[in-house]
């Protein structure tokens, strides 16, 4: 029975999956299964792929998404439901690891045996750019120095600290956590929140390597829209909801509920720049449930649908009026950040 499980979902990117199950072949430590869970891929490639890969090499694992709905969360359910592993990761099928990952990661949950799951430095890296390094400028996940102790505060402002590929599990800890599959949208925050809601002990490894290097292959145009998809919409809505009803249910309300309104307008400048009218009154809704704040962000979706001709102008007003809800410093930190 193998230490660690490793579980991919995949889709339609054979590709960039080859680079990721080749480095996984290639470390240093050898007691793991690969799970690759398949959502149904059209293309002619991917799967007979993988099933090359597992005629030549019997520590890998495929398996088809045999049920709804479709979509990565519920491909790693299904992956966490066939692992064996006393350890468990998730990564993504487009990203890159160094030839050290397991072996790090499985020796630091062996020598902390209280910790229940633990996080690694990563950094993304543009596609076709060389891989960044541990002493670049720019954020690095997984980073120690950065966070303090309060992992909830850090989330809820949409500040993530780490996400789940750069993570190790206890299996023994997370049986009872499922990814939730009516989210189609923040799937790691969905997942990395009720670790915290649950106490589980987490840990920053203090490594000064990277361990994992996550792919950017897409321009900010492409991003915000992606998060404005009908679907994805009411998918935010649900989640949303649902955070909130947790930070009730334990007693976090008041304050928790104020520093999460920073992630909520967050998603509500999406909707602005992409013109989404009918999510915006819903999303306007939502907030004035919550944060009594609908007369402030109707005039700015009115100022904003006005102008969307204007692209430029339309961005000026949006900066604006985010720069006195959020604080000006804080709000150039926010778009910083994004660089």
């Amino acid at each position: 029975m193998p230490i660690l499980s490793v579980i991919i979902p995949c889709y339609n990117n054979g590709n960039l999956l080859k680079e990721m199950i080749d480095c996984c072949i290639q470390q240093t430590f050898d007691d793991w299964e690969l799970i690759i869970v398949d959502d149904q891929s059209t293309d002619n490639f991917t799967q007979k792929l993988v099933k090359d890969y597992v005629a030549k090499e019997n520590r890998i694992k495929f398996l088809i998404r045999n049920r709804l709905p479709k979509g990565s969360v519920t491909c790693r359910n299904i992956g966490l439901y066939s692992s064996l592993g006393k350890y468990i990761i998730h990564f993504d099928a487009d990203d890159l690891i160094s030839n050290t990952c397991f072996e790090n990661r499985v020796k630091f949950m062996e020598e902390h045996p209280d910790v229940e799951y633990a996080s690694f430095p990563a950094r993304a890296f543009w596609e076709k750019s060389k891989l960044p390094s541990y002493d670049d400028n720019g954020q690095i996940w997984g980073d120690h120095c950065k966070y303090g102790k309060d992992l909830l505060a850090s989330f809820l402002r949409a500040d993530y600290p780490f996400s789940t590929w750069n993570n190790i599990y206890r299996k023994a800890s997370i049986e009872k956590i499922e990814w939730d599959e009516q989210v189609k949208i923040y799937t790691d925050f969905s997942f990395i929140l009720p670790c915290i809601f649950a106490g589980l002990q987490h840990a920053f490894s203090e490594l000064k390597e990277l361990d994992y290097y996550y792919r950017m292959a897409y321009n900010s145009n492409n991003m915000c829209a992606s998060f404005v998809s009908d679907e994805k919409c009411e998918s935010t809505l649900y989640l949303f909801d649902k955070i909130i009803l947790e930070l009730h249910k334990h007693s976090l309300g008041k304050k928790y509920i104020k520093i999460f309104r920073e992630f909520v307008l967050l998603h509500y400048e999406r909707l602005i720049y992409e013109n989404n009218k009918q999510h915006i009154d819903e999303f306007i809704s939502f907030c004035d449930k919550h944060y009594k704040m609908h007369k402030r962000l109707k005039f700015m979706s009115f100022l904003s649908l006005m102008f969307k001709k204007n692209r430029k102008l339309q961005k000026g007003i949006t900066y604006c009026f985010f720069s006195i809800l959020f604080g000006y410093t804080r709000y150039i930190k926010i778009i910083l950040s994004r660089v």
